[in-house]
């Protein structure tokens, strides 16, 4: 079974393919998580975020946004099902931040309610270039935000 770096960047290959982004890369990406896969390892966090440096380079803005609204609860088995069992919203962000603590995840995040508002903040852990931060903070708010409203 992939790792959760190596499904993660499935999920953006699949999304450059079916996109009219021009990436000169895809092949030699295409082929390193392969080799990954048959070695039957996941990415480190530090070739993971290598691998997205590159796809920043070549993709727009709202790319993440879009593709990391395309991860699953199913995907995260046991944990998926525990933040489904939850009775509010707040425990289940609890579970899922904890899951990222769990895989690595660059950035911590934070949670706070004021006047009826639900914020949301993210702080990296590892030094990345901006562009790399942004993407990664996106992916994972926006696969926060597709389980909210499922």
């Amino acid at each position: 079974m992939a790792g959760p770096h190596i499904r993660r960047i499935q999920r953006y290959l699949l999304g450059l393919e079916g996109s009219r982004i021009n990436v000169a890369k895809l092949p030699e990406l295409r082929a390193r998580v392969e080799a990954q896969q048959q070695a039957g390892r996941d990415f480190t966090q530090q070739e993971y975020l290598s691998i997205v440096r590159e796809i920043c380079a070549d993709t727009p803005p709202d790319f993440a946004l879009t593709f990391g609204a395309s991860r699953h609860l199913a995907e995260m088995g046991i944990v998926g099902h525990a933040i489904l069992s939850c009775g509010t919203l707040r425990r289940g962000l609890a579970i899922w931040m904890n899951f990222a603590d769990l895989t690595g995840e660059p950035f911590r995040g934070r949670s706070s309610v004021a006047a009826g508002r639900w914020t949301l903040e993210f702080q990296l852990t590892a030094v990345l270039p901006p562009a790399t931060g942004r993407f990664c903070s996106e992916e994972f708010a926006a696969s926060f935000v597709r389980f909210a409203h499922e």
